[in-house]
C-alpha cells in the first residue's frame, strides 16, 4: 500500500522536485561540512529544507533551525562526543551560548 502511495505522489510531480532538492540539499551538506563545520552546515541545511522544500515562514524557519542545530550539537558534540568538524564556529563557542 505504501509504494502505491508514494508512486502516485512521485507521478504529481511534487515528490520529484522534493526529492530532488532534499538529495542536492544532503550533497551540499557533505560538501560544505569540512569547510563550514557541522553548526553552520545543520544551519544552513535545515534553513534550505524549511524554506525550499516546506515553505515556511522566516520567522518560524530561523527558530527551528536554530533549535535544531543546539539539539544537535548538544546531543553528538557534548553528550555523544562525536567528533565533527568545527569549521569557523567553535562548538565551544557555542556551549557558552547554550550553558
Amino acid at each position: 500500500m505504501g509504494g502505491r502511495r508514494a508512486a502516485a505522489v512521485l507521478r504529481r510531480g511534487g515528490g520529484v522536485r522534493k526529492f530532488g532538492l532534499t538529495a542536492a540539499a544532503l550533497c551540499a551538506f557533505a560538501l560544505l561540512l569540512e569547510p563550514l563545520g557541522f553548526p553552520l552546515t545543520t544551519l544552513a541545511f535545515m534553513i534550505f529544507l524549511l524554506r525550499a522544500i516546506e515553505a515556511r515562514r522566516w520567522g518560524l524557519t530561523l527558530a527551528l533551525s536554530i533549535a535544531t542545530m543546539v539539539f544537535c550539537v548538544i546531543v553528538f558534540h557534548i553528550w555523544l562526543q562525536v567528533q565533527f568538524p568545527e569549521g569557523p564556529v567553535s562548538v565551544y563557542a557555542i556551549r557558552k551560548w547554550v550553558f
